[in-house]
């Protein structure tokens, strides 16, 4: 690929898709019956899955409109989103109403969805999940037969993100939030 915008929006979607997928193999070695974990999961792999297709609408079709596999990748990409939406689709409306957000539909003024007569449609199974998943792993597969090159970036190191340490350790930690309880218990 000679387009950096392009291979930095595919190394994005590497990742997140990377994520997903170790999210998942570790989903598949919970114990069973352990709904207080699957939820989250669940609401996160979807968070993860929105941003996923956002990174595809708003900056790989972009860069992509400069080469001239655009005609196919168009295709590919209104193909797996009208097959997304058919399933699911509720998918971005439930992310950024209860998931991503405060229980809020920004559309209505912000009203409370427990003020509102909503259903979502979405995924919630494991199987529902997996159809949503394996979209993108399609997606990204179909981009790697276009773009040959793209095997490049998928083979690259992913840079660190930088991480600064906080201060906090397992042997402080209550300490800290000790501490913060009594400033705020002072201020009642």
């Amino acid at each position: 690929m000679n387009n950096s915008k392009l291979d930095t929006s595919t190394k994005h979607l590497h990742l997140i898709l990377a994520e997903v997928n170790s999210i998942l193999v570790g989903l598949d070695r919970m114990p069973k019956g352990s709904p207080q974990l699957y939820l989250p999961i669940v609401k996160y792999l979807i968070i993860r899955s929105c941003a996923f297709w956002d990174e595809v609408e708003k900056q790989f079709v972009k860069e992509a409109q400069k080469t001239s596999e655009y005609p196919q990748v168009e295709f590919i990409v209104e193909f797996l989103l009208k097959t997304r939406d058919g399933f699911f689709p509720d998918l971005r409306n439930i992310r950024n109403n209860v998931f991503a957000h405060n229980y809020r539909v920004k559309l209505k003024n912000y009203s409370s969805i427990f003020d509102l007569e909503t259903s979502y449609k979405f995924p919630r199974s494991a199987p529902e999940l997996a159809v949503n998943i394996k979209l993108m792993d399609i997606f990204l597969a179909a981009m790697k037969y276009l773009y040959p090159n793209i095997l490049n970036v998928y083979s690259e190191e992913i840079p660190s993100l930088g991480y600064v340490g906080t201060g906090i350790s397992d042997s402080n930690y209550t300490q800290i939030i000790q501490e913060i309880e009594n400033k705020v218990d002072s201020f009642l």
